[in-house]
């Protein structure tokens, strides 16, 4: 049976190892494209100017990032290989995909962009698909999608609708679709599950899983919240998909916490914001297995397919509280109780896209690279994409692996150097369990580890993460002048 034990072992490996397979076509590129990854992971929240270290760096920075040589699939693709190095460990896998804003409307400068929501906000739009584990454990970035609009399509949402799918916006999520079933090429002795939210609820991604089934291939599953109420077919013949939420005896409860969050949602036209509170949830499990009416589509005849549909409802809802109802679709067949709650997991672990997109733009601070054409800061945020993985990752271990020596993620003149600027006085430094050496890690990031105080997310590790590179650098300077003196 696959575990996550050999992944673990793996984590002695630096950073730079993200970019090993990394090729751009000169090998003076390959080894900047190395220093400038290890610049940024020390300290990602810094400019350009101050990540790197001397004027030659820096301009060999920039220079790197405005090279037509340098693109967002080639710096992507050394980490791809260790991300699948690392899933090859598990027996399932989920590539969730998701897409985020990315403003540089400060940028006055910036060309190459295009509208967000209207003409005044300007930038790109980044469509990831990330590779997670069961239970949440990022092990990588797969791919990278940026999406720039045309002032001209601003306003023409009508007009977009009329278009085929290949040349709308929306087919996004089913190249992204295309990617799982890559991933499921390269991993064939796992599963991989695509996993989206009601974005993607689009009938051509269910065709493309059952035409790839008739041709005799293995494509992914696929869990995606539903978004439309269709016509369904069947034995549900004169019902819509929302119309089953109900019906038919429960399999029985599931219940888990869910964190807060301040949350928008529409009602009647307009975008609401509400604060969800930190609570358990206990949602009602019920299931069905249902066919389609396939959209009319101009040119093309969309075949039938039959998917399962598991409906989570939350019963017993505190009244200042919005319910938590979901309505997933899967490829996956579910005839139990404990079926349905894997299908109810698997969506669960879609959230580590939202961690890996706050990080991005918190920690990271991507919208703040201060290059002047788009294709430059495609360049960078994929870099930094690699540096937030890796926040995520090593931030994930430390809430679930605590027990893990401290040196499966830290050099030992990182832990060491630190130990010895927190701890002066002490006589000998015991390498520290992983789990607390990252709430040293935190502490020097303003964590203040108080009773009722949550695990450290990751805002405060990559702030205290930027000293302990600092203190590690400093002792290891230390330590080979003194091996020089004597």
């Amino acid at each position: 049976m696959k575990t996550q034990t050999t992944t673990t072992e793996r984590l002695r490996e630096p950073l730079a190892l993200e970019m090993q397979g990394s090729r751009f076509g000169d090998r003076r590129i390959d080894q900047r494209s190395v220093e400038i990854l290890e610049s940024l992971g020390r300290n990602p929240a810094a400019s350009i100017n101050s990540a790197m270290i001397g004027r030659a760096a820096t301009a060999g920075a920039y220079r790197f990032f405005s090279n037509p040589m340098v693109t967002p699939e080639r710096i992507l693709s050394g980490h791809r290989q260790q991300s699948i190095l690392r899933a090859a460990q598990y027996s399932s896998i989920r590539l969730v995909q998701d897409t985020s804003e990315t403003d540089f409307s400060s940028l006055s400068t910036l060309r190459g962009s295009g509208p967000l929501a209207d003409a005044k906000h300007r930038g790109a739009f980044l469509h990831t698909s990330l590779m997670v584990a069961p239970g949440g454990l990022a092990l990588g970035v797969y791919d990278n999608e940026f999406l720039v609009r045309s002032d001209e399509d601003l306003g023409n949402a009508a007009a977009r609708k009329q278009l085929p799918i290949e040349d709308k916006e929306s087919f996004r999520w089913l190249a992204g679709f295309a990617k799982a079933c890559d991933l499921q090429t390269a991993l064939p002795d796992s599963e991989v599950i695509s996993v989206a939210d009601r974005e993607a609820d689009i009938y051509e991604i269910f065709a493309d899983y059952a035409q790839r089934l008739e041709r005799g291939e293995k494509p992914a599953q696929f869990v995606i919240r539903a978004k439309e109420d269709r016509v369904l077919l069947g034995e549900h013949e004169g019902k819509t998909l929302f119309d089953l939420d109900g019906e038919g005896a429960a399999l029985g409860t599931h219940e888990f916490e869910v964190p807060a969050q301040l949350q928008r949602y529409k009602e009647k036209g307009s975008t609401c914001t509400y604060q969800r509170r930190k609570r358990p949830v206990k949602q009602e499990i019920r299931v069905h297995v249902i066919r389609p009416r396939p959209p009319a589509r101009k040119g093309r005849k969309l075949p039938q397919v039959t998917l399962y549909l598991v409906c989570a409802t939350e019963i017993d809802v505190p009244e200042d509280q919005r319910p938590i109802n979901w309505r997933l679709l899967t490829s996956k067949a579910v005839g139990t109780l404990e079926e349905a709650v894997e299908i109810i997991n698997i969506y669960r672990d879609r959230w580590q896209i939202e961690v890996f997109f706050r990080t991005l733009k918190s920690g990271c601070r991507i919208e703040r690279l201060g290059l002047k054409e788009m294709k430059g800061l495609q360049r960078g945020m994929t870099m930094l994409s690699v540096v937030a993985w890796r926040q995520m990752y090593v931030t994930h271990l430390a809430r679930h692996q605590p027990d893990l020596p401290c040196g499966r993620v830290f050099e030992r003149h990182e832990w060491e150097g630190t130990l010895r600027v927190i701890d002066p006085g002490a006589r000998k430094y015991e390498e520290p369990r992983l789990g607390d050496f990252i709430l040293k890690v935190a502490s020097l990031g303003g964590y203040l580890n108080r009773k009722h105080d949550p695990a450290p997310g990751p805002q405060v590790l990559w702030c205290g993460m930027q000293k302990v590179l600092a203190y590690g650098e400093a002792w290891q300077a230390f330590t080979r002048l003194h091996s020089q003196l004597n």
